[in-house]
């Protein structure tokens, strides 16, 4: 007999979609359990996922996660999709030789017990993209190292720039699945790729002219509207782009800032900090050439500790030099997404430093660092700041309003042709 259901019956389904899951028919007023378990597969490490949350069957034997509050579990707030966000890692290995498919879906085993009875179980599976759909095509030459993801009608779309953060190379995940949504896609690396810098210092956005360049000779990208999107770090290089380049309509900065700050170097007694961004072999401005090297030593002495010093680091560079990425003074559109408890940087404050009418922003309380593609693990530890359950709120709240406002954005230019 069935006990597990999705109201659509969507066993498979985009990585960001939300599900339905009920359970039924139960003993009502009983105790029972729902538990998620993923294996996953990292380039060096084999990992097992767990959630779990126990409720109590309603008067009509049901338990709906859309409704029901678990009186125990890994969340404890009504949430359809509390289980897949609230995952914890249980246990991990080496990774002897298993392949990574760093687009593999996602692959949920649910099952629904009662006193540690398994009554029900089903597969769920949670894909990047529609493959179906949408094919991908690497890119290395013409100055640029990514993935372009395409609709395979090649029927004339928006085209996105996504970057990554300092972690480097491509933003494959929010590329592909920005594509569920109507867009292609170009995961741009800009660092962290062999044949670019190994590190993020003194990055040449010719980089993404170049981009720009190979997206307007695609038959299947639309010549008038192009955006771009980053995270992080790449947040700065997004709002660059847009400053410096005509072609590029929209900006989304995630988790990002609108001061721009210097390149990523161990912390030493340097007298000078490189630039992050260059542009025609200049840098361009940034908080701060100047090393502060009594605050250099205290981070260092923090990081070797386990400490994260990285907040207080940012702040003291700010502080020396207000380098603002000039978005203010341009007509294109910008969306800003932060969280309030952010401990990588205070990127809410870094990113309120501008404000313009085309300058739309979405700070959220108790939000961190992982703010992004909702309905993925939430860490949410002393790196990356907030709670686990606001930050998955705002992950739902802030990929709506991103999906909205590239689309507003695309549609108002088609509107002005």
């Amino acid at each position: 007999m069935t006990i597990i259901h999705e109201k659509n019956n969507s066993w498979i389904s985009m990585i960001a979609e939300p599900l339905h899951l009920s359970f039924y028919p139960l003993q009502s007023g009983k105790r029972y359990k729902v538990e998620l378990i993923r294996h996953s597969v990292t380039k060096n490490k084999l990992i097992k996922r767990i959630s779990y949350a126990q409720f109590i069957a309603d008067e009509h034997g049901k338990i709906d996660l859309a409704t029901a509050k678990p009186y125990e579990g890994t969340y404890t707030e009504t949430d359809a999709m509390g289980l897949f966000w609230s995952m914890q890692i249980e246990e991990q290995t080496e990774n002897k030789g298993e392949p990574y498919i760093r687009l593999n879906p996602h692959e949920y085993e649910i099952a629904l017990y009662r006193n540690n009875i398994c009554l029900d179980k089903k597969i769920i599976m949670k894909k990047w993209y529609k493959d179906e759909k949408v094919d991908s095509i690497p890119i290395n030459g013409d100055g640029l190292i990514g993935r372009y993801y395409y609709h395979r009608d090649h029927k004339v779309r928006p085209s996105l720039i996504v970057v990554s953060g300092s972690e480097g190379g491509t933003n494959d995940f929010a590329a592909s699945a920005l594509t569920a949504y109507g867009f292609n896609t170009l995961a741009l690396a800009y660092f962290g790729e062999e044949g670019l810098n190994d590190r993020l210092v003194e990055v040449p956005l010719e980089l993404i002219e170049n981009a720009i360049i190979w997206l307007t000779n695609r038959r299947d990208a639309h010549p008038n509207w192009i955006g771009i999107h980053g995270t992080s770090r790449g947040g700065e290089l997004a709002l660059w782009s847009a400053v410096l380049f005509d072609e590029i309509t929209a900006a989304v900065s995630l988790n990002g800032s609108a001061v721009s700050f210097a390149g990523i170097v161990p912390w030493s007694e340097e007298r000078t900090l490189p630039p992050a961004w260059n542009f025609r072999g200049q840098a361009l401005p940034y908080a701060s050439k100047e090393n502060p090297v009594e605050v250099a030593s205290y981070c260092r002495a923090r990081w070797m500790k386990g400490g994260n010093p990285l907040s207080y680091w940012y702040d003291c560079l700010y502080e020396l030099n207000k380098a603002i990425i000039p978005i203010e003074e341009t007509k294109k559109e910008f969306l800003l997404i932060s969280g309030k408890e952010d401990a990588n940087f205070r990127s809410s404050v870094f990113h309120d430093v501008c404000t313009h009418e085309n300058i739309q922003k979405h700070f959220y309380e108790a939000a961190g660092h992982e703010i992004g593609i909702p309905y993925l693990p939430i860490v949410s530890n002393g790196f990356t700041g907030g709670t686990k359950a606001q930050t998955a709120k705002a992950s739902v709240h802030s990929w709506e309003e991103t999906i909205d406002f590239l689309r507003r954005s695309f549609a108002k230019k088609l509107g002005g042709e």
